[in-house]
This record gives C-alpha cells, sequence and structure tokens, in this order.
C-alpha cells in the first residue's frame, strides 16, 4: 500500500469572550476560519505560517495564539479537490479593525453554542463538531 500524501492547511479559533470568527469563502460560499495551507518551507514552522495567514486574511490585527494546536482533524478542499489534515489552534482576539482579503466575503463573531451546521459543512462541519464536543 502507498502511503497517503496531503496537505496541511492550518487554521485559527479566534476567540472574543464566548464568539469565534467565522469567514465566508469566496470561491465556494462556504464557511472557514482565518488561516490557509502552509507552503513547502513552513512544514517545521506552523505558527509562524499561521501569523502570516491572519495577517493576509484579516489584516493587522491584534490577537495572541496559544503555542499548540488544539484539533487535528481530515478536512476535503473542495475548491481544489484535496484530502488534508486541518490544525486547529486557538487564540484570543484583542482589537484592531478587521479587513477581509479577497479570499472572503463577509465575517461573523458566532457564539460558541450556537448551530454550527448554520454556517460550516462536510469534513469542516464535522470536525468542529468533534472539537467543541471535546471542550
Amino acid at each position: 500500500m502507498k502511503n497517503g500524501k496531503f496537505q496541511i492547511t492550518i487554521k485559527l479559533l479566534l476567540w472574543d469572550r464566548n464568539f469565534f470568527l467565522y469567514l465566508r469563502d469566496r470561491i465556494t460560499n462556504q464557511g472557514d476560519l482565518p488561516g490557509g495551507r502552509i507552503q513547502q518551507d513552513e512544514i517545521y514552522r506552523l505558527e509562524e505560517a499561521l501569523i502570516r495567514e491572519i495577517r493576509e486574511e484579516l489584516g493587522e490585527i491584534q490577537y495572541e495564539i496559544q503555542p499548540k494546536p488544539v484539533f487535528v482533524f481530515p478536512h476535503f478542499i473542495s475548491k481544489d479537490n484535496e484530502d488534508a489534515l486541518l490544525v486547529l489552534y486557538s487564540g484570543n482576539y484583542w482589537g484592531g479593525k478587521i479587513q477581509l482579503s479577497n479570499e472572503h466575503t463577509e465575517y461573523l463573531w458566532i457564539h460558541k453554542n450556537d448551530r454550527l451546521e448554520k454556517y460550516f459543512s462536510d469534513t469542516f462541519l464535522k470536525g468542529l463538531r468533534e472539537y467543541f464536543l471535546e471542550l
């Protein structure tokens, strides 16, 4: 059997008290979180890659990231028809104006007890549900 090769995507559950930041993807119109795929030279620097992605997608906001991932789950990237492992980090939003990149069309702050299926689907929904059950 052949070993699998998967992309790695890093995402951030960015919290403002009991609410986390939700993004809507411009291409798929599906729910998303800040972050993205790592580049080849970032394999040993995941937190740096996440910081880069946050700056690209949200602008110069003030926040902190917990130093270790909080959850990992399989994720299918539909716009590229690729399997990936999603490495989920958690962090706190401290302030600053969110300026979305052209990758996303909107953002909302979702309460942690809101129905996730209103915002996410497929593997993203399944992974987030599993994570929230562990909280």
